[in-house]
């Protein structure tokens, strides 16, 4: 794994999953930065919050 790489990605062949919530701006940028695309949305209510959760995906 690169520096540029999120921590938190659940790698699957052949592809790299990535997860984050859309306010989470930062993490967006790292995904972007290493190469992930978003491939999926979905609202959900957490932490006192709506919140949109993005599946970010990239080849390995």
């Amino acid at each position: 794994m690169s520096r540029a790489e999120p921590s938190g990605i659940h790698w699957q062949y052949p592809s790299g999953e990535g997860w984050t919530n859309d306010i989470l701006v930062a993490a967006r940028r790292i995904y972007q930065a290493a190469g992930f695309h978003l491939v999926h949305e979905e609202p959900h209510h957490s932490f006192g919050h709506d919140l949109v959760a993005q599946t970010w995906e990239r080849p390995l």
